[in-house]
């Protein structure tokens, strides 16, 4: 009878940790889309940003260039 309690508990124990390392696998997986997600998105703002302080400077200096002729 005690032998079996064991077996039973061990089976249950085994089965409990399956689950965990499947369950693991599967958020880590996630977790990791939606960082690379996270980080292309962020890349493409950066850029965006890059793009407009460009134009932003551009714009500024045009007028003062044409002032000194």
């Amino acid at each position: 009878m005690k032998q079996k309690i064991f077996f039973y508990i061990m089976i249950f124990s085994i089965l409990v940790n399956l689950f965990l390392v499947s369950d693991y696998g599967k958020r880590l997986k996630y977790t990791q889309a939606k960082l690379n997600a996270e980080k292309a998105k962020t890349e493409k703002l950066q850029d965006s940003i890059k793009g407009l302080q460009q134009k932003v400077s551009t714009a500024t200096l045009t007028p003062t260039l044409k002032k000194k002729k």
